[in-house]
């Protein structure tokens, strides 16, 4: 598994490339605007990961969170660094941070046939690898 750490953004240059991955990753019918996520974030009902190795932003995590749940809302990794394991390395570290409370996400069907199918059955199949 990659030694990947998660960090909150704290480099004006982390902010950015999460703003682009996140841009990239997510169609625009699935992204909330950004500055409702930032908002979310100030008041501590968000929480945001950048997803690092030895400093390097590889993507990014977001998790919306009550005192009993928490809902992955976001996990992109950067292009780049897809399948190699990372975004399976940022669910471990995920739920390891947040044990003491109900996991919650949701997927897109990978059963609906379509051009993603393969796409969204990966995918599923990330978050089956991490015991959900």
């Amino acid at each position: 598994m990659p030694n990947i750490i998660l960090a909150p953004p704290e480099k004006f240059s982390h902010w950015l490339q999460l703003y682009m991955l996140y841009r990239q990753s997510f169609p625009r019918a699935e992204r909330k605007p950004f500055l409702t996520i930032l908002k979310k974030y100030r008041a501590g009902n968000t929480h945001i990961w950048c997803i690092l190795q030895t400093g390097k932003f590889l993507g990014f995590a977001a998790t919306m969170n009550s005192p009993d749940l928490v809902m992955l809302d976001y996990l992109a990794i950067s292009q780049k660094h897809r399948g190699r394991g990372i975004g399976t390395a940022a669910m471990t570290q995920l739920l390891a941070r947040y044990r003491d409370r109900g996991f919650l996400l949701e997927i897109e069907s990978p059963f609906e046939p379509g051009p993603d199918q393969a796409l969204r059955q990966r995918r599923k199949q990330i978050y089956v690898n991490c015991g959900l």
